[in-house]
């Protein structure tokens, strides 16, 4: 982070791509020539997407989703046509270690699911955090929940 002049800068870097954010377009600019100068760099303009990651910019309001990552899970695990809820898991629903009565479930497939909806809940979904969570104990041996 960079603050100076009353303007703030924000470099994050992932391997290769950096994103820039600043208050100022003048900060902007002059980070992005002083970088360029440095290193052999292209710019694309506006960040759209990253790591999965949607931003929408209107006048006033930066957002993020992951639409199309979800998107992608949901097809992935044959769930498109699902029903949507308004709260991340059912609350009637009582998850407990393999008791020898509930039906095993295939791990990696389970594992995979729980992987996806981890980075889902850590990047842009913290409302399904602790539902993942919670399921993630069950992870080494998943079953179905009675």
């Amino acid at each position: 982070m960079r603050s100076q002049q009353g303007t703030q800068a924000i470099i994050a870097v992932f391997v290769d791509d950096l994103i820039i954010l600043s208050d100022s377009k003048v900060e902007l600019t002059e980070i992005k020539t002083t970088l360029s100068t440095a290193f052999k760099m292209k710019d694309l303009g506006e960040i759209k997407h990253c790591l999965g990651i949607t931003v929408e910019r209107d006048e006033n309001k930066l957002s993020i989703h992951q639409k199309y990552s979800v998107e992608q899970i949901l097809d992935k695990f044959h769930m498109l046509n699902c029903n949507a809820a308004a709260t991340p898991m059912d609350t009637n629903v009582k998850l407990c270690r393999d008791d020898g009565v509930s039906k095993p479930v295939e791990p990696k497939r389970s594992q995979s699911l729980i992987e996806s909806l981890l980075y889902v809940a850590t990047a842009t979904r913290p409302d399904i955090a602790v539902a993942v969570g919670e399921l993630s104990k069950y992870n080494a041996h998943p079953n179905e929940a009675r």
